[in-house]
This record gives structure tokens, sequence and C-alpha cells, in this order.
């Protein structure tokens, strides 16, 4: 019997029965595949006696911790299908997504409680049921769910204005276990998972280590958004295995010493963004002992191509995403549904057992994305990526971008509809337009161009406020610009093409212009513009409202620290706002004194 005609459960509990007393999980102290596995079976006896079983969704609200991973299990194990919900989510969209999917009930921890939203309700907490729990049975129950059962729902950015949940199966799933060969370099891996579970790329992660019998680093938001700290718990845990956006890595490898500190790395998988040529030469000069594994994939179809990047294979410096896994069926087709011939562009088309069932409530999405499949037999359907691409003569795929507005940021997708419709909600802007804005040598930012009623502009710390409360801080624009109008086209449609960003432009600000007072702020300011992109940062200039984010923050911190020889963190860039405060900070603490 293949993997993918098993369910998750199935396959945990073999590899559970394998290897009982091997380390499963790397959290605040080691759990082994034994206590993991009995542990989550005792909550699930509890979940069946709730009602839970085929097509019943639990919410999940943890940090990423050996609970969340219990917890998971064990709405598995019980038949259910979980629904990631996490305290960094604004609590609009928490309330959303709870209304949406009608949970049973959330299962969370009392430490948590305060940061459910108002309205929560039939919360189980873990650490409350603990008697209740030890009075469960820890063998495996019975199996109620087939291979085609929900497994989950993942939350994307829609273009209604609301987040849509993507439904995903079992085959979702243990479909992803198909990248084993590639992504797996010997008998002794220790993986990482550094990425949240709403993201498919980290969910194929948790359960390729899970399911292959390796130990799993858990690492919270707060250990990976400050490099050092997250190269330090790799380094320390001998991780052999890890999977990151490409502006992480490329983060990573600027830090000192890093062949060294992660001399244990063995493969490295990247997915989420375009993967630069540049890049990868990085990677080959700064790791040589790992491998470089390119990975495309979506919420909708989970991991559809994937392959060893070879600088020696890489021609014309453009990085293919590989060949089409096993038991996925890939389409480059034209208007006409016809496939195109090998190097000619079309929308990308994935079909197999394996894509989503569709969209949570939104029946109309599903049929519009969801497609029959007129190259199978009858009832088979694909999946409209959205993106573009065009075979190779070697079968590998070149991605050539998107055919909609949809971006990829930090990994995560964004429908620019979704932030356009919410700033139009606001009493001060009557027009909104929101595009990607790929800077020179940086990464891509989100721009909002905003129009406002008659009654005068909002300053844009309360816009970027506003959008921060209902969106993740992965939507939420780097800059704003006020415009008169939009630009049209002659149909009376917005002209996207003629929103521009010039590079180096200092953004319209509150704040007037002060120039920096010393060698220090000089210094300061020459690093934060250079990362910006803008030519003339003031000291006063906030490092947000010049479009700073934390990974931009990531790479400031490591300058400064490179030309000072000071340890500094991306959240005292953040906390610091402006180059005066970041100095008199720096001062205060003796560790400019010298300068």
């Amino acid at each position: 019997m293949q993997d993918d005609d098993r369910c998750v459960q199935e396959l945990f509990e073999v590899q559970a029965d394998a290897t009982p007393d091997c380390v499963a999980l790397i959290a605040d102290s080691p759990v082994t595949f034994r206590t993991l596995h009995e542990r989550s079976n005792q909550l699930a006896y509890l979940l069946r006696e709730q009602g839970v079983g085929p097509e019943v969704l639990i919410g999940l609200f943890f940090d990423r911790s050996a609970d969340l991973i219990i917890g998971l299990l064990a709405i598995l194990k019980a038949g259910g299908a979980f629904v990631p919900l996490e305290p960094d989510l604004p609590r609009s969209r928490l309330l959303h997504m709870i209304g949406d999917t009608n949970l049973k009930f959330v299962i969370s921890n009392p430490s948590l409680e305060s940061e459910l939203p108002t309205g929560t309700h039939c919360v189980l907490f873990l650490d409350d049921e603990q008697t209740q729990l030890n009075a469960r049975p820890t063998a495996n129950l019975e199996c109620v769910t087939k291979p085609d059962n929900a497994a989950y729902v993942l939350y994307t950015s829609g273009s209604a204005g609301e987040p849509k949940g993507v439904i995903g199966t079992h085959r979702s799933i243990t479909t992803r276990l198909n990248t084993r060969s590639l992504q797996l370099a010997g008998d002794e891996e220790v993986f990482c998972l550094s990425s949240s579970i709403r993201f498919g790329f980290a969910i194929a992660r948790l359960f390729l280590s899970l399911l292959s019998g390796f130990p799993l680093l858990l690492l919270k938001d707060t250990e990976v958004k400050d490099v050092h700290v997250f190269v330090d718990r790799l380094e320390r845990a001998r991780v052999t295995n890890i999977g990151v956006v490409p502006d992480l890595l490329d983060q990573i490898l600027d830090i000192h010493s890093i062949s060294w500190r992660l001399r244990a790395l063995r493969t490295v998988t990247v997915g989420g963004a375009p993967l630069p040529f540049n890049l990868v030469q990085k990677f080959k000069k700064t790791l040589p002992q790992a491998k470089l594994v390119n990975q495309y994939g979506g919420t909708e179809a989970g991991t559809i191509c994937a392959g060893e990047v070879k600088l020696d294979t890489s021609k014309d410096h453009f990085i293919t995403v590989g060949h089409p896994l096993p038991n996925t069926r890939v389409y480059i087709l034209n208007n006409n549904m016809d496939q195109v011939a090998v190097g000619v562009s079309g929308e990308i088309y994935v079909g197999g057992r394996h894509i989503a069932l569709g969209y949570l409530n939104q029946a109309g999405l599903t049929a519009e994305r969801f497609v029959p499949d007129p190259f199978e037999g009858t009832g088979a359907r694909m999946y409209r990526t959205g993106d573009a691409g065009s075979y190779l003569p070697n079968g590998e795929i070149e991605l050539l971008g998107r055919i909609d507005r949809q971006f990829k940021v930090r990994g995560y997708r964004v429908d620019p509809a979704e932030i356009e419709g919410l700033l139009q909600n606001h009493p001060s802007i009557r027009a909104a337009a929101v595009t990607l804005h790929e800077r020179l040598g940086g990464t891509p930012q989100l721009i909002a161009f905003v129009v406002c009623e008659s009654g005068g502009r909002p300053p844009t710390s309360v816009l970027r406020s506003y959008v921060s409360e209902q969106l993740p801080s992965y939507m939420v624009p780097a800059r704003f610009y006020f415009l008169n109008d939009l630009p049209r086209t002659p149909n009376g449609k917005v002209n996207l093409s003629a929103l521009t960003v010039s590079e180096n432009h200092r953004p319209m600000r509150e704040v007037p212009y002060v120039e920096p007072g010393s060698s220090v702020e000089a210094t300061i300011a020459e690093i934060w513009g250079r990362f910006l992109g803008i030519e003339q940062v003031g000291v006063n200039d906030e490092f947000l409202e010049l479009g700073g984010d934390s990974i931009i923050a990531v790479s400031v911190a490591l300058e400064i620290e490179n030309h000072f020889g000071l340890p500094v963190s991306p959240r005292e860039v953040l906390e610091c706002s402006t180059v005066a405060q970041f100095c008199a900070r720096m001062l205060e603490a003796d560790q400019l004194a010298g300068e």
C-alpha cells in the first residue's frame, strides 16, 4: 500500500511503533515518539467522546510547542480536521476564521487565554484537562477516516475582502512524502520547524520529519526573527535539514563563520518565493557540503515540483523548480485549454488525488478554480494555479510569474484586492490600489497608493495601525503614497503599470528631514538607507514609515554589528524606531562611547 492510500495518523502510528524511544520533538524538553503517540492518543479519546469525527473542524491555538503537535495529531486520530489559529494573528481575522469554520471547539492552554478573541466559545484547555486525559487509554483508536477526508483548513488571502479557507485532505499531506528521496540525505537527520503551520510548506516539513522517524526542532517566532538566535539553535541541535524562504537563507549566509557553525547541515529546501541565481552561488560557496532543493507548490495543490539545484545545470542565470512529483499531473495550457509546446508559456494546472477539496463555504470560487480534468477519466479534477510557466526540453518547469494580481510576500500568498478593500473601508479613503515593488537587491515590498476624501489625509502611522489590526503582518504595506486620483486606462480600469515607486525616493513624511549630527548617526542612517533603498534618511525618520519591516531589520542589525563590532538584535532596530533613538540607546549602554 502506498503512503497516499493511508491516513496521516496511520502512518504516524507505524513510525511510532518502529522507533518508540527515539526523540520526536526537541522543544522545551525532548519528547519521544512513544510519549507523543500516547499523549495524542489520550487526547484523541477525549475528542472522540466529545463528538469529533470525519469532517469535524477543531481549532488549534498554540505557539509552536509540543502541545501544538500533540493537539494536531489527536485531532487527526479522532477523525477530525485541524484549523491553525495563532496568537500573532489580528483578533478580527481570528474571529472571521472561527466563525467561517463553525468550529466545534478550540484546543489551547490557559497561558494563552487572554490572547483568544472575545466570544471564542468551547475552549478545551489541555492543562485543565490533565486529570481526565491521564485516565484515558494510550492505545491506538480505530481509524474512522479515509485518505480523501479533510485533514485541515488553511486560510489564504482572498479577493473578496476576507481570507478563504482551503480544505486539504490526508492525501494532501501524504503525497508530499514523495520528496523524501530529494530531501533526506542520511539515516541520522535532525529537522527544524521554523514557520507557522498556517503555511502548507511548514506542514510538509512537520510530517516529512515525523513520518520518517527523525527529531524535529520546534522554534518560536521570536527565535526565528532574530537570525543570530535562529542560527544558535540550529547549531546547538546539530540540525541537518531546514526549510526556509530565500530571504531568510540570504540572511543566514551573511553571518560570520556560518560555514563552520552549520557544518552539520546537509539539506536546505527553499520555497514560497523565486530563488535568485546569485543566492544559489552564495549558498554553494558558503555551505558546499549541503544540498539545495528548490520546491514549488501551493496551499490548494501541495508540493507540485521539486529539484536539487546545481550550478552546472542552472543555465542563463535562472533557476527551475524541478520536475513534477510522482502522482502529480502538471499541465501548461493556453486560453483554449490546449497543452502548449515545450518552451511556450501558459498557465500551470495541477491534477492528482491530493489536490484540495476546495474552498470552505465558497462553492462558486471552488468551481472556478477546481475544474474538470479533460485529460483524465471521469470525475478527475485539476486546479488552476494562476502561475505562468513553461516546460523545458528536459521536463523541468520554469516559472514565469503570475497571470493574475496575486503576489508572494515572505512565502505567503497575498491577494491585493483584500488589502485594497480594507483600505477603502477607512472613512478617510476614497480609493486604493496595492502593488508589489521589487526593490533592487532587496525584499519585494507591498506599496499602497491611496486617494483620500476631501476631509484631509490621515497620517501613515494611523493607516498602518488600521491595517495591522485586521491583517497579518506580511499583508501590511511597507509604504503609503497619497495621490489626487488613481491613474486610469481608456476603459476606466486602474492603470497599475502607471503606479511606480522611484528607487532612493524618500516617502512624504509628516516629520521634516533632519540630517545626522554625528559620525555615528551618519553611519547608522547610511546603513538604514542602503537596505531600505532610500538615499536620504533623517535621524527622526521612523524605520517602519520608511518601509522597514522585520526582514529588513535583520539585515540592518547584521550590518551594524559587522561595522561596529557590537551585538545588535532586529528587535532593537524595530523598537528604537528612529536613528536618533537607536544611537541614544547604544550610547546609554556605553556601546558607542569610543566612536
